[in-house]
């Protein structure tokens, strides 16, 4: 019995003596935290910005900053050791890490600026120029989030230039220039997707100013300016933007009117297919449509009675999906339903119509049925 207890003890006081051993002794320690500060300051000094991971707008040039900040602090947190002896002067690491993170934003900086001087002097960027600038913004915004980089400055350059081009817009100036300084805002919004947003605000702004202080034909006449340009930018503002709208209305009524009812006609394939029965029944629907949107086409129009018409025309019909009867009363129905219908979607959409008025091609300001509907 007392043999076994001096066995279990001895046993005990060996394991113990060997954990003992195996503990990282205090100058191991120390040694091992040298090595790691000197790790982070090769890799802080080393490591360059613009690089694949920070090559777009993306949680990995977010992610990537995160780590350098978080890489810097522990260098900093680690000068709470410096009463310990340690063989790095971590005070010189600090700052050697310190200059190379400013050396390396600095060298962004002012590659943006560069840019910047050449956009606030009139000259237009190219698409390779734009690409550059975004790479470096999208970095500038990312090491703002970690590392506190101000890039309030960017910003003011870019609006400043475009408040210059609005106050242009709103001065007495030619449909020209109104064109080319809306053009010049519309290419930065295109070019700087960090600025688009707030960019299309301010033209939709000067859209919709500029329509109202001209009127109609004059606005008219912009957006065919916009439309006649061959560098896509123009037809970007009129299919982008609200103002432009009516006018957008019109260049696709214009369009599809060479596709009439001859031409739909034509393209219809089959031995059963009656096109004189087909003309006949699409002018009788055409010439009922148009006099029921003369009839109620104002600008106080009220529609009760058109929509009440149409739900008389529908009354209790009621088909199976599956099998469809063409009896006598529903080949009478369907027709003048879908005149009504028809006339009602023009009738309700009729605003871009009265903003156009005193336009030659006011009609084309309606939403219309196309032939093939």
């Amino acid at each position: 019995m007392y043999y076994d207890m001096y066995s279990n003890r001895h046993t005990l006081l060996d394991a113990m003596i060997r954990s003992l051993k195996e503990l990282t002794t205090h100058s191991q320690m120390l040694e091992s935290i040298c090595q790691k500060i000197e790790e982070l300051k090769n890799e802080l000094i080393n490591q360059e910005f613009l690089n694949s991971d920070t090559k777009e707008f993306s949680k990995n040039c977010d992610e990537f900053y995160r780590k350098i900040n978080e890489k810097f602090s522990i260098i900093n947190q680690a000068k709470i050791l410096i009463h310990f002896n340690m063989q790095n002067d971590i005070h010189k690491i600090e700052q050697e890490c310190l200059e190379s993170l400013e050396t390396k934003i600095k060298t962004i900086c002012s590659s943006v600026d560069k840019l910047l001087t050449k956009f606030s002097q009139e000259n237009i960027l190219t698409r390779v120029e734009y690409d550059h600038f975004n790479l470096y913004y999208g970095n500038l915004i990312s090491i703002r989030q970690e590392i506190k980089v101000h890039i309030e400055k960017i910003e003011e350059v870019i609006f400043d230039k475009i408040q210059m081009w609005e106050c242009s817009i709103k001065k007495e100036s030619t449909v020209q220039d109104v064109t080319m300084n809306l053009k010049n805002m519309k290419r930065v919004s295109n070019n700087i997707p960090s600025f688009k947003i707030k960019i299309n605000e301010r033209i939709d702004e000067m859209l919709k100013c500029y329509k109202t202080t001209h009127g109609a034909m004059t606005f008219a006449r912009l957006g065919t300016i916009f439309n006649q340009g061959r560098d896509g930018i123009g037809q970007s503002i009129i299919s982008e933007h609200k103002s432009f709208q009516g006018y957008s209305l019109s260049l696709f009524n214009l369009r599809t009117q060479r596709h009439n009812i001859h031409y739909v006609l034509d393209q219809l394939k089959g031995n059963l297919v009656d096109k004189k029965q087909l003309l006949k029944r699409y002018d009788e629907f055409h010439d009922i449509y148009k006099k029921t949107v003369k009839e109620n086409l104002s600008p106080n129009m009220k529609l009760d009675k058109l929509i009440l018409d149409i739900k008389l025309i529908a009354g209790n019909t009621r088909q199976n999906a599956n099998r469809i009867v063409w009896n006598e009363d529903l080949t009478y129905k369907v027709p003048r339903l879908a005149t009504n219908i028809f006339a009602l979607w023009t009738l309700q959409k009729a605003d871009h119509y009265f903003e156009a008025e005193g336009l030659e091609d006011q009609n084309n300001y309606l939403f219309q049925p196309h032939a093939a509907q």
